[in-house]
This record gives structure tokens, sequence and C-alpha cells, in this order.
């Protein structure tokens, strides 16, 4: 069975993630993407000596990274900026700052059971984003556990591109071709995710995915309402995150704004007067209450993120603190 992909380990040459090693459609990958990411590397070099002057001796840049922080999926993976030199200088931002956690995850991942202990980690994950579709698809064993492999390969995507484009040297200015490889290897196992569920569950699991904000509040209403006396059932857990999409995209908005729910981070949707108007039609009026009480929390939580936010940007700016409400 093969092992989740690691593209981006290949090229760094960490054989010993794996036990089994890789299958030949990973290998086959992942040589693809060292050779996309080289030529990059080339052009951007071509580039840059083709319109930039030779800098004078004692001013010569160091070769710039790539900023990982303003990559989507790659929050776990930035720089550290608190790092320092060992006369006390200024951040460094290299391969060898130790602190980065880039470097420190690629350095742990060479441990075959820290290894073993994330791909755990990351099914765990899987099963709590996942379990309804997987309820709903009821697929045979080989083919649930084929996908489970898949999506965790897919979600390690854009972490493995960056290692990669890290080790070859590329840096901000090639975002574009870095953007375009994370898409282009997501879509490869978008296509062998499809040819192993076929083309009926594929369309379910998309579908499933896109309301990923929406179903995060239904979460959050159905946990709140389990132990009530009118918990959500699942033809209205589905009704209610169908309501929600279809309100959403009446707006314009595409529902994914950040909340502080599912783990106090997860991304859902904001919930709209809108929305529990047409929630009166298949929820029971205890429900509609705690969907009510559940926007008044959401804004409570939008209105703390702001203040602090605010707080924090005058800060970082040097200007005075917001003077607390009545002062």
């Amino acid at each position: 069975m093969p092992s989740p992909r690691l593209a981006a380990l290949a090229i760094l040459g960490l054989a010993t993630v794996t036990a089994a090693g890789f299958a030949w459609q990973q290998y086959q990958r992942a040589e693809a993407l060292a050779a996309e990411l080289a030529a990059a590397q080339n052009q951007a070099a071509e580039k840059l000596a083709a319109t930039t002057p030779p800098p004078a001796p004692d001013s010569a840049p160091k070769p710039g990274h790539l900023d990982e922080r303003s990559a989507p999926g790659s929050e776990d993976f930035a720089f550290d900026d608190s790092a320092t030199d060992d006369a006390g200088g200024p951040p460094r931002r290299d391969r060898g700052n130790r602190r980065d956690p880039g470097v420190i995850m690629e350095r742990l991942l060479q441990d075959p059971q820290f290894a073993e202990a994330m791909r755990t980690q990351q099914r765990a994950g899987l099963d709590n984003r996942y379990a309804a579709l997987f309820a709903q698809l009821n697929l045979p064993p080989a083919q649930l556990t084929a996908l489970k492999d898949l999506l965790a390969e897919k979600q390690n995507v854009p972490r493995d591109v960056f290692s990669a484009a890290r080790a070859e040297g590329l840096g901000r200015e090639n975002r574009g071709e870095i953007d375009d490889l994370i898409a282009a290897t997501q879509a490869e196992i978008d296509a062998d995710i499809r040819a192993t569920i076929g083309e009926d569950a594929f369309a379910t699991l998309n579908q499933y995915e896109q309301t990923t904000a929406q179903r995060n509040v239904v979460a959050d209403l159905a946990d709140r309402l389990s132990y009530a006396g009118t918990p959500l059932n699942t033809a209205q857990s589905e009704a209610l995150v169908t309501i929600m999409a279809q309100a959403a995209g009446d707006t314009g908005d595409s529902g994914n704004s950040r909340f502080f729910g599912r783990g106090g981070g997860n991304s859902s949707t904001p919930i709209t007067d809108d929305m529990i108007v047409r929630a009166t039609g298949v929820l029971a009026p205890d429900q509609v209450n705690a969907l009510r009480d559940l926007q008044a929390e959401q804004q409570a939580a939008a209105t703390v993120r702001n203040a602090m936010r605010a707080e924090f940007r005058a800060q970082r700016g040097g200007g005075a603190p917001t003077p607390p409400p009545g002062g």
C-alpha cells in the first residue's frame, strides 16, 4: 500500500521517513516537482542577472528564502523571527537556523518513529473532519484506506512544496511558480482520488469540502443540542448545511470567515439573520433559539478578536494604546 506522498522530502533525500519507501507514481511526481523547481530557479536567476547590476563587493545580498507565512496551508511552518545569530544580531532566516520550524520539521521527519506518529495524527484529523463523509460514502475498507492516504497526501502538498522550494533556494519572487506547483500537484492527487472512489463519490467529496465552514457551525450547534431535549438529527444537519451554503452564496460570501469554533480557530461561516429565517423551516423553536445564541457568541468573539488585533497593530506601530470604553 503506498505511503503518503512526501515529494519535498524525496528531493531533500529524507529516505527514512517511510519504512516501505515511495510508490513508483509518487516517485515520478517527486522527480517532476524537482525538475520544475530547478527550472523555476534557473529562470529566476536569469531574470535577476539581466535586470540587476552587480552589487558592491561588501554589500552582496544573501539569497532570499520563501516567506511561508503568506502561503495557504503553511501556518505551522513559518520562520521564527525571534531567532538571532550567535552574536545577538538580527534574526537569521537561513536553513542553518535550527529554530526555524521548517528546518525543525525536516529534521524530525528523518526519524521513522516520528514520521509514523505524525501519520497517525493526520489520520485522526481526517476522521475528525471527514467522518460524516466516510459514513455517507460507505466505501469498502480497501477503498476507504486508499482515500485516507490520498487525502493526507493532498494536505501535505503545501508543506512539501515549500520545503522543496527552500532546498532549491527559491524565494518570494518565485511565489507564482510555487502556487502553480501546489495547484498542479493537488490536481494530480484529485485525479487519483477520482480514479479510486469513482466520479459520483468524488463529486460528493467536493461538495462536502466546499461546505466545511458551514459544517463547522452545524457541528457546534449539534454539540450544544446533544444534551438538550431536541438534538439535531442527520436530516436536519444536512438541511442546515445546505441552507447556510445557499445563503452565503446569495450574498457572495464564501462563508469561510475565521471564528473561534470547533477547536478554537477553525474556519466557520458567520451566522446571518437570513440563515436563521431560512432555518426556521427545518428546525424546532428550541433549536432556532440555540442557533441565535451561537450567532451572538460568534459576534462577541469577532468583537474581541478585532479589538485585540487593533491594539496589537497600534502597539507595533508605536501608537498609543486604545483607551478602554468609558475611559
